[in-house]
């Protein structure tokens, strides 16, 4: 018997039609994974379209820029976080729907943009804390329920977040000095204030000195995670 082949558009068919759910057919995780398997499918059906270079650091200025026109300045904190649980919501409802993780994903990021962050920090940021995930003692998924959060070994940690703390205090105050000094050279419209202008050379002398500081603590920070 000749083997039966099958077109990729045939079998995205054939697995949205076998994990629809429909109110004689309750969901389950075998019609999720055909869910799953025929969005991947169809996904790879756009090589063409593909493009594997992203950019974060660009895409979270174009993101800042659209954000702020759209729906102004500010932090924003309180609209944010109940954005963010709307969306929780409807990823119970869709979770094998990547849009719908994608939202939260866009949310964050503009929660920590909103926060005072520039794209540059949230970027090393993420990279820092999947370093120090990685770093971490966790316990073995296989001993923890499938619904419930797996938190890591937090044993003999409250020395160090103290001392955390007590850095992280002097990290932020130092970047809160270091903007004022940026502001302060900067001047109104592009242009040193009259004040400032003799004094520069102390600003920038001043901004150096702080960009030093804040990298030996970050530097510490490092250090200590990986202790």
């Amino acid at each position: 018997m000749a083997e039966q082949t099958i077109t990729r558009a045939e079998l995205i068919e054939k697995l949205r039609y076998y994990g629809e759910v429909t109110p004689d057919c309750e969901d389950n995780p075998t019609r999720r994974y055909m869910r799953m398997g025929a969005n991947m499918l169809e996904t790879l059906g756009q090589e063409a379209d593909w493009k594997p270079e992203f950019d974060l650091v660009a895409h979270l200025y174009r993101q800042r820029a659209f954000s702020e026109r759209t729906f102004g300045p500010g932090p924003r904190t309180a609209g944010v976080l109940a954005h963010i649980s709307k969306e929780l919501e409807e990823i119970k409802e869709k979770p094998d729907d990547v849009s719908e993780w994608v939202d939260v994903i866009l949310l964050a990021l503009d929660g920590a943009w909103r926060a005072g962050f520039f794209p540059e920090q949230i970027v090393q940021a993420i990279a820092d804390k999947q370093a120090k995930n990685e770093a971490r003692k966790w316990p073995d998924w296989r001993t923890v329920p499938a619904d419930a959060a797996i938190e890591h070994d937090r044993s003999g940690e409250d020395g160090k977040d103290a001392e955390r703390m007590n850095r992280d205090q002097l990290f932020e105050s130092l970047k809160g000095l270091h903007k004022v000094c940026e502001i302060a050279l900067a001047g109104k419209d592009g242009e040193q204030h009259t004040y400032f202008e003799t004094r520069a050379g102390h600003f920038v002398e001043a901004s150096h000195a702080m960009q030093e500081a804040e990298a030996a603590l970050s530097a510490a920070n490092k250090e200590a995670d990986h202790v």
